[in-house]
């Protein structure tokens, strides 16, 4: 068995860690041709999806599952946000290629990505999508909203995040590739984690985590106060609602960890 992963996220790299422990043979791949010889395939996409556009990400996603259709690819799993659950996608695949970069890719493109996704799983391709919180991995998040959270001086006290150790999630697409379900999907939960709460947490570490412009962009989104519009639906975990990861749990063995042990001094 060999696994081809692709993804720049703490999730990808958690994943490598995985089967490297599990002494699977993987490849962490660009090039689509490494795909050539593989069972299944590990699809991770950065959770800040701000280094491309749209249109890129949507491209980027089909190149990968048209070489897993040539190399016959028995299993996929593609990593999802949780941010889509309980949400329905509010436009079509080709709508959202229509989109400028003026809309805010952290919200558009995990639905357009996840609306090509059903579109190969419907042409027969073996897809699991799981859809997992927002991945911190030795401190460090795709967003950087835990490093813009340690700087900032106010915070919403009605907002927060679920977090969810990247190592758990990793364990959880593993375990998806084996025994999931094609066509089911699987939320990988943490633990949700108010804003204030979070900011002391990190006040141990002062220097450990990074900030950056996404994380603050995100922030403001999150706050419970913006108004939502059509291309930004309500997210689920910033209002503390409860993702239902019992399906994860019952068919997959997930369990996660509290999160903030991995921001937490050693």
């Amino acid at each position: 068995m060999k696994v081809a992963i692709f993804g720049d996220s703490v999730i990808a790299q958690a994943c490598s860690k995985e089967l490297s422990d599990r002494r699977v043979p993987f490849v962490h791949a660009e090039d689509v041709s490494k795909i050539q010889g593989s069972n299944a395939c590990i699809i991770a996409p950065n959770q800040a999806y701000g280094d491309m556009s749209i249109t890129a990400h949507v491209r980027w996603l089909r190149s990968i599952l048209d070489r897993c259709v040539v190399e016959a690819v028995q299993r996929v799993v593609f990593v999802s946000s949780i941010t889509t659950m309980g949400n329905r996608s509010p436009l079509s695949a080709d709508q959202y290629l229509a989109l400028n970069d003026e809309h805010d890719p952290y919200f558009c493109v995990p639905f357009a990505m996840e609306q090509e996704v059903y579109r190969y799983m419907n042409a027969g391709l073996q897809i699991v999508p799981v859809l997992a919180s927002l991945a911190i991995l030795k401190g460090e998040d795709d967003l950087g909203l835990l490093g813009f959270i340690q700087r900032s001086k106010v915070l919403p006290a009605n907002a927060g995040v679920d977090l969810v150790d990247a190592r758990d999630v990793a364990r959880g697409i593993v375990q998806a590739e084996r025994t999931g379900r094609a066509g089911r999907r699987y939320p990988l939960t943490g633990r949700f984690v108010m804003l204030p709460d979070l900011a002391d947490a990190l006040k141990a570490k002062p220097k450990f985590i990074g900030g950056s412009g996404t994380g603050r962009k995100v922030l403001i989104r999150m706050m419970p106060r913006i108004a939502t519009s059509q291309l930004q639906p309500a997210v689920p975990f910033l209002h503390g609602l409860k993702v239902d990861d019992d399906r994860a749990r019952g068919e997959l063995g997930y369990r996660a960890r509290d999160p903030l042990r991995v921001v937490q001094p050693d």
